[in-house]
């Protein structure tokens, strides 16, 4: 399976957990592309490819463990792109960053050498998969095991000040290569006449695989 699978779920009786991730204000966003690039060699930091609206296109470093935008020092590590997207002078670019060559941390060059597992199976425990799709204004992240589906986690979608939910949809999941950690990238669309938005979120969690239950294992 190399593509992650995104399905609809109609469940009942789902326990009540705090959301992964909280709605923002749509009044407040601007559209960006997300897109998965590497995970740094030991799983902290993320690579990502960003298209803003205004800003253009940047490779942004970002904490595994908060999603904020990692800094050397006082300074981001983001890294505006001058050449086109997927050229061979922007294949280049990216391999600088992959490479050690632009991120530092503690004095040290940070690697980027795992582009990762794009599939809904964990890497290693392969009879676990994880799965989303949107029930009402959450997207449910759904765990399997074997047969039984639970539910893992939940993210709060955008709606506008008349209630109209955004419809979203799974655009990757990328597990590290031991599956110690993921990354989800999804996005929204909210059909809203005051405040219309189309544009990408992403989340980024260690796995706890205790939250997916298999046959005869008891809910928490």
């Amino acid at each position: 399976m190399k593509q992650p699978l995104a399905i609809l779920f109609s469940l009942v009786a789902l326990t009540a957990t705090p959301a992964l991730a909280d709605a923002p204000d749509p009044t407040t966003l601007r559209p960006a592309n997300y897109e998965f690039v590497a995970w740094s060699s030991d799983s902290e930091l993320i690579l990502l490819k960003v298209q803003d609206v205004n800003a253009g296109l940047l490779f942004q470093v970002r904490e595994a463990d908060s999603g904020e935008i990692f800094k050397m020092g006082n300074k981001p590590a983001v890294f505006p792109s001058p050449h086109a997207a997927n050229s061979d002078e922007e294949r280049a670019f990216i391999k600088q960053i992959v490479n050690g060559r632009k991120v530092k941390r503690d004095g040290q060059a940070v690697k980027f050498d795992q582009p990762g597992k794009a599939e809904a199976v964990h890497p290693e425990k392969t009879d676990i998969m994880l799965m989303v799709g949107q029930r009402g204004d959450q997207l449910l992240i759904m765990g399997m095991r074997g047969e039984r589906v639970t539910k893992y986690d939940s993210i709060d979608l955008l709606k506008d000040k008349k209630g109209i939910v955004a419809k979203a949809s799974q655009k990757a999941l990328v597990w590290d290569n031991e599956g110690k950690k993921f990354c989800l990238i999804y996005r929204q669309e909210l059909d809203s006449p005051d405040t219309p938005f189309i544009g990408d979120f992403f989340v980024v969690s260690k796995f706890k695989p205790y939250k997916v239950k298999g046959a005869g294992e008891k809910d928490e």
